[in-house]
């Protein structure tokens, strides 16, 4: 009896560990600022969390069960990278910038991280993180046309200028 009461004992344990575990987990996926995504090893949508909701407008209950690459988040233009990035992403951590679609259609920029879910040398799925990243693009397209234009007079920069003469020629 005393065996019989160490094995409950233990398994108590462990099941409170796991749950707590599973409790963090949670936790942090719902709190996270990024905008994550869930999906299952077969790329079909499992949770997402509010800033996710935020970003694209969806709620999990027009979502869930949706495979990722089924175009709900795709322009009908990126089906295709979101087939290639999805089979890339088995083979580990992938990172990648490309255009995404809001529930309303609108296209904007993003940054995507996905990051693989391996349970007992098995994939069990994958999160991914979306980060809006439509300032930055604007930044950077600002600091392209500052490179080439003479802030003062709006003319092309000299630097600029030559390069164009020089492909003419």
């Amino acid at each position: 009896t005393i065996a019989l009461y160490r094995d409950i004992t233990e398994r108590k344990k462990a099941e409170e560990t796991l749950r707590k575990s599973q409790q963090e987990f949670a936790g942090v996926f719902r709190s996270n600022p990024e905008a994550l995504i869930y999906v299952d090893e077969k790329g079909d949508i499992l949770n997402i969390n509010s800033r996710f909701t935020e970003l694209f407008g969806y709620t999990l209950g027009e979502i869930k069960g949706k495979n990722i690459d089924s175009g709900v988040i795709h322009p009908p233009n990126k089906l295709g990278e979101g087939e290639r990035l999805t089979k890339k992403s088995l083979e580990g951590y992938l990172n990648f910038e490309t255009i995404r679609k809001k529930k309303d259609g609108t296209l904007f920029p993003v940054a995507i991280s996905i990051s693989n879910i391996v349970i007992n040398g098995k994939l069990k799925g994958g999160i991914g993180t979306y980060i809006d990243i439509t300032e930055r693009k604007k930044m950077e397209q600002e600091l392209e046309r500052l490179a080439h234009y003479d802030v003062l007079t709006g003319c092309y920069s000299r630097g600029h200028g030559l390069a164009l003469l020089e492909q003419q020629i």
